[in-house]
């Protein structure tokens, strides 16, 4: 499993569980949208393989769901009302 700090958690918990914008995700998180983008393709750059960044996130939450890591505290954002 890759290692990720709690706001890639984040990042990878809205996006590639999910499957939220980027923009979403960024207006959420109080970034902006070009620094999720930059989250994202980080992440993804830890493969060995080329992945696409949507595609590594979803990998890593696939990953982390088989080891039973406990990350369901990501894929629960706060709802604004």
């Amino acid at each position: 499993m890759i290692h990720l700090s709690p706001r890639e958690r984040q990042v990878v918990g809205l996006i590639g569980c999910l499957g939220w914008s980027y923009k979403a995700a960024a207006r959420e998180l109080g970034l902006s949208r070009w620094t999720v983008i930059t989250y994202a393709r980080r992440i993804a750059e830890r493969y060995p393989v080329y992945l696409p960044p949507r595609v590594a996130l979803a990998r890593v939450w696939m990953d982390a769901d088989q080891e039973e890591t406990d990350i369901s505290d990501v894929a629960s954002p706060k709802v604004a009302t």
